[in-house]
């Protein structure tokens, strides 16, 4: 089950000169939990000898974070979880959501549902497969209005009895102003690799890749790439100790009829450490050049 759902952003920037240095948009800044909340109820049933058969669990989790401008946002996370009698005990088979954020003047920014279904073997109760996916809508900070929609799906591997996330794939429409009219074409994927310490399979990097194309208006034609690898680094005890980030990418820029490509890398980051989340990493910086 997800803890959190990924919305990435559409990065859109046009430089029609020599080799510039810019930081990445607001949207690639990470947050800081600055409060969190979670509230469960669970249905257990039980059968005539007192041996539970299922259950169902209802959970919600409200999270207050703060990026470094001191601008706060919440996100309230509902998820159902059921769990069946397969192969001798209670499993896990379905996990289906919803999440919202808000800013600070209550106006939605981002909405989206995910869901996530397992199988198991009838006569073992071994796990055999899983799968998942979900939508999301990212919403105008200022007007409210639709901004994109896209849908993915998720790739699962059964290894070692774990189901394990291997890739996550989206596409969808980006949307002009009005909230209504299409303007282009949006289609990325994120792939996990794992490595095994201390007897558990914990993730080792993830390789993200988008691809944003314009479809209407004054950019028509244009098309913007970027591949980010972040790395994870760990101890003998699979702990957590620090993050790697590597990026590169394309601009063909296609403007008043006139056509520019330009090559993107990333030049520098911030990796942090806060108390209650972990290592993150806070900035990013590209140099772009054509």
């Amino acid at each position: 089950m997800r803890n959190k759902l990924l919305v990435t952003g559409i990065l859109m920037i046009f430089i029609m000169g020599q080799a510039a240095v810019y930081a990445a948009d607001s949207g690639q800044t990470s947050s800081v939990i600055t409060d969190q909340s979670t509230n469960k109820t669970i249905h257990y049933t039980y059968n005539a000898y007192g041996v539970m058969t299922s259950s169902v669990e209802n959970a919600t989790i409200t999270t207050t974070t703060t990026n470094e401008e001191g601008q706060a946002s919440t996100t309230v996370q509902k998820s159902t979880t059921v769990s069946e009698w397969i192969g001798g005990s209670v499993k896990p088979v379905s996990s289906t959501g919803t999440i919202e954020t808000k800013n600070a003047a209550g106006t939605v920014t981002d909405k989206g549902t995910f869901n996530t279904n397992y199988s198991y073997d009838s006569t073992t109760g071994a796990l055999v497969g899983a799968s998942g996916g979900g939508e999301n809508w990212s919403y105008n900070t200022e007007t409210g209005k639709l901004a994109s929609h896209t849908t993915s799906t998720d790739t699962y591997q059964i290894i070692d009895g774990q189901a394990l996330r291997v890739k996550s794939t989206y596409s969808g429409t980006g949307y002009a102003d009005d909230g209504s009219t299409a303007n282009s074409s949006i289609s990325g994927s994120t792939t996990y690799n794992y490595e095994v310490i201390a007897g558990s399979h914990v993730l080792k990097s993830e390789t993200s890749t988008q691809t944003t194309t314009m479809t209407s208006g004054e950019y028509t034609g244009s098309v913007i790439t970027q591949t980010t690898t972040k790395g994870y680094t760990r101890n003998s005890n699979g702990q957590l100790t620090g993050l790697t980030l590597s990026g590169s990418g394309s601009n063909e820029s296609h403007v008043n009829g006139g056509s520019k490509t330009y090559t993107k890398k990333l030049s520098d980051y911030t990796v942090k450490l806060d108390p209650e989340q972990g290592y993150y990493i806070s900035d990013q910086w590209w140099t772009e050049w054509n």
